[in-house]
């Protein structure tokens, strides 16, 4: 999954489908830093080629990450597909060696208000969001816990409503948002925030 960490050999698992087939479907990786991962479709010399070949594949080993010959650090995965010149699919995702989880994605921590604390007017949410990484986005968000899935926090979903946002760390407990409960019918909601960094990798913190 993104943001794997490792320091095996990984073999890379894809289905590629389209139509007509792929007539081509590279597969490459590169250190993260030499590269911007939120432009995928980006010429890069610093790519290097671990796998290709053509028509479609549904759940097969497409290529081999090198891990256990490389260096510690993080590392991107890019696959894409083409089946003419004007047609390309991209998909991309960070795989690490022997680095901390601290080092690979933002940390975020509520203080307050306790988890399951009963909302009934303007409350303010205080705790931290740090990353070792640049930081590229904050926000919070809250939704009826019957219409998302808990299971899968950072899942993108219209239920959800935005209501703070930023692109700054909080390194010490401090408010991160004022939620407005006076706002909402009786029911069960579920608040997250969710931070994200200069490398697509993110942590949603429930409430």
């Amino acid at each position: 999954g993104a943001g794997e960490v490792s320091s095996v050999d990984e073999s890379i698992i894809a289905s590629i489908t389209a139509n007509p087939a792929p007539t081509a479907r590279p597969v490459e990786y590169v250190p993260v830093d030499d590269i911007d991962p939120y432009n995928l479709a980006a010429v890069d010399a610093d790519y290097i080629s671990i796998g290709g070949g053509t028509g479609a594949v549904f759940s097969s080993p497409v290529a081999t990450l090198p891990l256990s010959t490389l260096p510690d650090g993080i590392y991107f995965v890019r696959i894409s597909a083409q089946n003419s010149p004007l047609q390309i699919a991209y998909y991309g995702q960070v795989v690490a060696k022997n680095v901390p989880e601290a080092a690979l994605r933002p940390q975020v921590t509520i203080t307050s208000p306790a988890p399951g604390s009963a909302v009934t007017m303007t409350t303010n949410i205080n705790g931290t969001i740090t990353s070792t990484r640049p930081l590229r986005e904050w926000y919070a968000e809250y939704a009826r816990a019957d219409l998302v899935d808990l299971n899968n926090l950072n899942a993108p979903d219209s239920d959800w409503v935005r209501f703070a946002s930023g692109a700054t760390t909080i390194n010490a407990p401090a408010l991160i948002a004022n939620f407005d409960g006076t706002i909402l019918k009786n029911n069960g909601y579920v608040v997250r925030v969710v931070a994200w960094n200069d490398i697509g990798l993110g942590w949603a913190e429930p409430l």
